[in-house]
């Protein structure tokens, strides 16, 4: 997920210190909580990441995404979902609907046609 810093094991205040600095600086910060402790860092952040199976109620609604489970790795799975969907959208309903009815209505040429159709392939490979 190209994290590079992690902290734990702090009081509500200092987190909101922590997470208000980086934010200061110019990260973007997600936190991951499950207690009333910490809702104000969950609200805080740019993304907050609530594990719901041990989650507080507290925490289930200060929070942006709630896992239904205690596995961290359901994060990265969320990730990888939402780079799939931004794929097909972007290959799919943008590219070549908009290619083919650009062909259709003579906007463009076969040839341009079929290079806009490679397009999206190409983007696939650069969306990390």
């Amino acid at each position: 997920m190209g994290m590079d810093e992690s902290h734990a094991d702090l009081l509500p205040e200092d987190k909101l210190w922590v997470i208000q600095e980086l934010q200061r600086a110019g990260h973007q910060v997600a936190i991951v909580g499950s207690s009333t402790n910490d809702a104000p860092g969950l609200v805080q952040a740019d993304v907050g990441i609530a594990m719901g199976a041990a989650g507080t109620q507290a925490a289930l609604e200060a929070t942006d995404v709630a896992l239904m489970t205690d596995d961290l790795g359901k994060i990265v799975e969320a990730r990888a979902y939402r780079t799939m969907q931004e794929n097909l959208f972007v290959g799919i309903g943008v590219v070549h609907v908009l290619g083919i009815t650009a062909a259709l209505l003579r906007y463009i040429g076969l040839v341009q046609a079929a290079v806009l159709h490679l397009g999206p392939d190409i983007l696939v490979f650069l969306n990390p």
